[in-house]
């Protein structure tokens, strides 16, 4: 899951965190956070590296990305 900075306020970010940390416990699952900064490299970079881990899924919750970048 690669989380913004502009998340982190207000109860939002907190609860999104804890119930999908309780649903990848419940399925045996384990839950990595990569924070993008608010920053497009960043971003790009901790897709990357969540990327580089083989990881089984991804949750992207992106603010720098432009949205076209995102359509294939």
């Amino acid at each position: 899951m690669v989380i913004t900075n502009s998340l982190y306020q207000g109860p939002f970010f907190s609860e999104m965190t804890y119930q999908a940390a309780s649903c990848s416990e419940k399925h045996q699952r384990q839950l990595i956070l990569a924070d993008g900064k608010n920053s497009a490299q960043d971003e790009r970079n901790a897709i990357g590296m969540l990327l580089a881990l083989r990881c089984e899924s991804l949750l992207c919750i992106p603010n720098s990305y432009q949205q076209r970048r995102w359509k294939r």
